[in-house]
């Protein structure tokens, strides 16, 4: 049975903890998150110390934001006191940028989550730690289709689209894609089925229809088959209207924001 965790770490890295709690969860993990678990009118301190004494292990994520942190300090004395009388591990090393690491955890392995193509391995030793166990395979098929929700940017498209992927039920999954043209704002709704293969994701159309207005203008069947990559964005090939097979990319974060202005450039030039 998988361990829990106790997330350290500054609210500055928060979009980054968030991530890692929700794939945590979905790998099984029990996850103790500051704001999950704290409620109005709770005593900080004594609810992060039960937080975690109650927990297996304390991941403390690193970065300049978090190696000055007065509370990140404090929750680190916490678990390492409680390290050494119990002579189990008990701190987990999470690196998330380039910092001065404090010299009591220069000794421990740590799990480097400095870039994105390599948060996969990341999780995984890190879930390994954690009794996540390799022939769990749903759970790690949980993980693997549940992360990819969200928001992405089209590549080279002024097109928004959200995944929505279920991973109790992966053959009705879909992308919206949303956009505005000529006034008018379009919404395609595409029906897939999600695959895993080893340590891939697949996405495989099947169909979209149109909406204007909020009310349905038509329906095609579609194909496309498009794989989750290990650098954090979704490539494939998709058909369009006449048949003709067109490379797709599809980004989000800081990857989208960088190709859409390098794409307008592009235009402007």
């Amino acid at each position: 049975m998988p361990e829990s965790i106790f997330l350290s770490h500054n609210v500055q890295d928060k979009a980054f903890v968030r991530r890692l709690a929700e794939d945590l969860s979905l790998a099984g993990v029990t996850v103790w998150l500051d704001e999950a678990e704290i409620k109005l009118g709770d005593s900080l301190l004594s609810k992060v110390e039960e937080g975690i004494l109650g927990s297996d292990y304390l991941g403390v994520v690193l970065s300049p934001n978090s190696v000055g942190s007065e509370w990140v300090q404090r929750e680190l004395r916490m678990a390492l006191s409680n390290e050494i009388e119990s002579k189990k591990v008990k701190v987990l090393p999470l690196l998330l940028a380039d910092c001065q690491m404090p010299g009591f955890l220069t000794d421990k392995l740590y799990a480097d989550f400095r870039n994105e193509s390599g948060y996969a391995l990341a999780f995984s030793k890190l879930a390994d730690r954690l009794g996540v166990s390799d022939v769990a395979a749903r759970s790690k098929d949980n993980w693997l289709i549940g992360r990819w929700n969200g928001q992405w940017q089209w590549r080279g498209q002024h097109r928004l689209a959200r995944l929505e992927v279920s991973p109790s039920r992966p053959e009705q999954g879909r992308m919206i894609i949303q956009y505005s043209k000529a006034g008018t704002t379009t919404i395609v709704e595409q029906e897939i089925v999600v695959s895993v293969r080893s340590d891939k994701v697949d996405l495989i159309g099947r169909g979209y229809r149109f909406l204007e207005r909020g009310a349905a203008v038509g329906y095609h069947l579609d194909a496309f088959r498009m794989t989750l990559q290990d650098d954090g964005s979704i490539q494939g090939i998709k058909s369009d209207k006449r048949g003709i097979d067109v490379p797709v990319r599809f980004e989000r974060g800081a990857a989208a924001q960088q190709s859409a202005a390098a794409d307008g450039a592009l235009r402007r030039g």
